[in-house]
C-alpha cells in the first residue's frame, strides 16, 4: 500500500507527526513463472526495510508436466519447517512407481535364490524321486516272484536275470533323482547372487535420486507465521510472527528532529495506537514521489497487534518523554 504523501502535524513544539506504513519483521514469498518457481526469504531491521537474506529457484526440466499445489490455506498459521507447497512432477512420480516395482521383483528373485533353491525345481525333483521309488519297489517285487520260481523252470531263471537287471536300473534312477533333489537344494551360485545384488544397488541408487528430487520439490516455510495473499505475481506469502516495524519517510528539513532511540507513538488510520522507538535512520536520501526522503525504522513494542500494510501517523516524542 502506498503512503499518502508526506504530511507533518504539530501536536506540540516537540512533536513531529509523519505518515508511516507497518511492515513485517520477516517474510517468505514464492512466485511461479514458466519453467521455474522462485522463493525468497526477507528480514527487516533497518531503515531500508525488508532485505533478501535467502533466495532459491526450482528449475523445471524442459517439457516436464509439473503441477504446483499450495497445501495451506490463506489465514492458516504455520511453524518453521512446515510444508507449504509441492511441485508434482508427473515424470518423476511415474519413474518412482516403475523403480519400486522393479525393486520388488528383483528382491523377490534374490530372496528365492538365497533360500537355497528354486521351489519349482525342488518340487519337480521330489516328484521324480517318488516315481523312481515306486518303480524300484515294483521291480524288486517282480524279482522276488521270479527268484521263487527259479528252481522250477529254466524260463523262470532267465526272467529272474532280467528282473535283476531292471532292479539295478531302477536303483540307478532313484539315485539320480535323489542327486537332483540335492542339487536343487544347493546354495545359489555366487555369480547369480552378485548379479542380482548389483541390479538392486543400481535400482536403489536411481530411487534415491528420484526421492531427492521429490523432496527438493516440497517447499517448506523457513519462518513461523501466517499465510496470506501475495502481491502481484506471488502465489504464496508467509508473514512471520513477532515484532512489527513502521517505516517513516522524513524530509531533510525534519531529519535533525529524529534521533536513534526516540520514543514514538504510532496511531493507525483505524485509531489503534501502539508505542515504539527509532532503531535506524537512513544515511542517504531516496526518492518518494516528487520528494527526496530519509527512511526511518521504528520498532513497535513487543506484542503490538498491527497488520503489515497498515498505514497511520507516527508521532516522534523524543527521548525520555
Amino acid at each position: 500500500m502506498a503512503l499518502v504523501g508526506l504530511a507533518t502535524f504539530s501536536f506540540s513544539p516537540r512533536d513531529l507527526a509523519l505518515k508511516g506504513i507497518v511492515e513485517e519483521n520477516a517474510r517468505f514469498s514464492m512466485t511461479a513463472e514458466a519453467g521455474e518457481v522462485t522463493w525468497t526469504e526477507s528480514q527487516h531491521g533497518n531503515a531500508s526495510g525488508l532485505r533478501v537474506v535467502n533466495q532459491g529457484t526450482l528449475q523445471l526440466d524442459n517439457g516436464e508436466q509439473v503441477q504446483l499445489e499450495v497445501t495451506v490455506d490463506a489465514g492458516a498459521h504455520v511453524a518453521a519447517g512446515d510444508p507449504l507447497a509441492t511441485l508434482d512432477s508427473h515424470r518423476n512420480t511415474r519413474l518412482l512407481d516403475e523403480l519400486e516395482a522393479e525393486h520388488n521383483a528383483t528382491q523377490a528373485r534374490l530372496d528365492l535364490l538365497l533360500e537355497g533353491g528354486r521351489a519349482e525345481t525342488i518340487s519337480a525333483a521330489n516328484r521324480q524321486v517318488e516315481v523312481a521309488r515306486a518303480q524300484l519297489t515294483a521291480a524288486q517285487r517282480e524279482l522276488t516272484r521270479f527268484e521263487s520260481m527259479e528252481n522250477q523252470a529254466a524260463v523262470a531263471g532267465v526272467e529272474a536275470d532280467t528282473a535283476r537287471a531292471l532292479v539295478q536300473i531302477r536303483e540307478r534312477e532313484l539315485a539320480l533323482a535323489l542327486a537332483q533333489v540335492s542339487e536343487a537344494r544347493l546354495p545359489p551360485r555366487a555369480a547369480e547372487v552378485a548379479e542380482l545384488q548389483a541390479m538392486l544397488a543400481g535400482i536403489d541408487s536411481r530411487m534415491v535420486e528420484a526421492q531427492q528430487r521429490k523432496a527438493a520439490s516440497t517447499v517448506v516455510s523457513p519462518v513461523s507465521g501466517t499465510v496470506g495473499a501475495g502481491r502481484a505475481g506471488e502465489v504464496l506469502v508467509v508473514t512471520a510472527d513477532g515484532d512489527r516495524y513502521v517505516r517513516v519517510p522524513v524530509s531533510q528539513r525534519d531529519l535533525d528532529r529524529v534521533q536513534l532511540g526516540d520514543n514514538v507513538e504510532f496511531e493507525t488510520d483505524s485509531a489503534v495506537a501502539v508505542a515504539g522507538h527509532v532503531v535506524d535512520i537512513a544515511t542517504e536520501a531516496q526518492p518518494l514521489g516528487t520528494q527526496s526522503v530519509f527512511w526511518v525504522a521504528v520498532l513497535l513494542d513487543s506484542g503490538a497487534v498491527v497488520a503489515p500494510g497498515a498505514t497511520g501517523t507516527a508521532h516522534f516524542l523524543g527521548q525520555g518523554s
